[in-house]
């Protein structure tokens, strides 16, 4: 079975809730995760990678390291192919990749997205409005390889 976009986004909202915990891969309210978390544990569920799939020793600080994950990890896309199921990485400030989360559709906003992501200021994983621009800076969109 190949999963799909809407395999992906139930997988994301599945995770909404869980602590956020650095380098956490557990999923569910007495687990905790990341950001990158969150990709992994999207790609286990999905089927993109084995359970036993991780990326470790990574910093927190930005240095480049997430982009060179999702480079061998993932397919690139353009910003303009972006969409539910996708992977948006993106900057706070400035214009280094600092944090990752999933694309899905907006609940209300028909034609809106939305990002599911673990951070430690909201100490969860959550859903709302991806707002591109401003704090929020794009970096560049993915594809997990295998999406149907």
């Amino acid at each position: 079975m190949t999963a799909t976009r809407d395999d992906i986004v139930a997988a994301a909202r599945a995770l909404v809730g869980t602590p956020y915990v650095a380098h956490g891969r557990v999923p569910g309210p007495q687990g905790g995760t990341d950001c990158l978390g969150v990709l992994i544990l999207i790609a286990r569920a999905c089927g993109f990678k084995p359970p036993e799939f991780d990326v470790n020793n990574y910093s927190l600080q930005p240095d480049g390291t997430m982009l060179h994950l999702l480079d061998e990890h993932c397919v690139r896309i353009p910003r303009a192919e972006m969409g539910g199921g996708d992977i948006v990485a993106v900057s706070w400030g400035d214009p280094t990749a600092r944090h990752v989360g999933v694309v899905v559709p907006h609940r209300t906003y028909a034609g809106h997205l939305a990002i599911v992501h673990a951070y430690p200021k909201a100490r969860a994983v959550r859903e709302h409005r991806l707002e591109l621009g401003g704090f929020m800076g794009f970096v560049a969109a993915y594809r997990f390889q295998g999406v149907a």
